[in-house]
């Protein structure tokens, strides 16, 4: 039965690793994950899926001795990509998986100095990402999932200067269906 699933479903519930990068320090926070993957070939030891990954971290607080910094923003990633699966047929799957797509970083109404913010700020911007994982098969379509994810994507606009690529790595853990 599992040779004929050609397409999966994976929610991950994890957490974002704070990163500290002066002038600023970007605490850890929630990543809500889903994943839809289909196979596009696929033999006894490896596979090779399409995925779409989508990331949303509702809050993440930013410690800052910049008065006028931002307080904390919300984070949506979306980034469709490949993924390198081994021994697809198998109880425990490990894989390998990058992707390319879109970011948005939504900054907060509050400054560190607790005054409202003059701008609140919706950037667009890119986003790629690394990772790799592995999924246990339980029982019928349904398998646990591990995954270790780690982003890169221009900084953010906290209201300071700061430029270059800004990091984010998740672990998280769920579950994945299997159609």
């Amino acid at each position: 039965m599992l040779f004929a699933q050609k397409q999966e479903l994976g929610f991950t519930l994890g957490g974002l690793i704070p990163r500290e990068r002066a002038p600023i320090d970007v605490r850890g926070g929630l990543a809500l994950q889903f994943n839809y993957g289909r196979v596009i070939v696929k033999n006894s030891n490896v596979a090779l899926l399409g995925e779409v990954h989508l990331l949303a971290s509702p809050l993440r607080d930013v410690e800052s001795r910049v008065p006028t910094a931002v307080r904390d923003f919300a984070s949506l990633y979306l980034t469709p990509g490949l993924r390198v699966q081994f021994r697809p047929d198998a109880r425990f799957r490990p894989y390998l998986t990058g992707g390319f797509g879109y970011a948005q970083y939504h900054s907060s109404e509050l400054l560190q100095n607790g005054s409202a913010s003059p701008v609140r700020d919706r950037q667009h911007t890119w986003a790629g990402s690394v990772g790799g994982g592995a999924d246990w098969q339980l029982v019928g379509p349904i398998a646990l999932r591990g995954d270790l994810r780690h982003w890169f994507s221009p900084s953010p606009r906290f209201n300071v200067p700061n430029t270059g690529l800004r990091q984010h790595t998740v672990v998280s853990g769920g579950f994945v269906i299997r159609l």
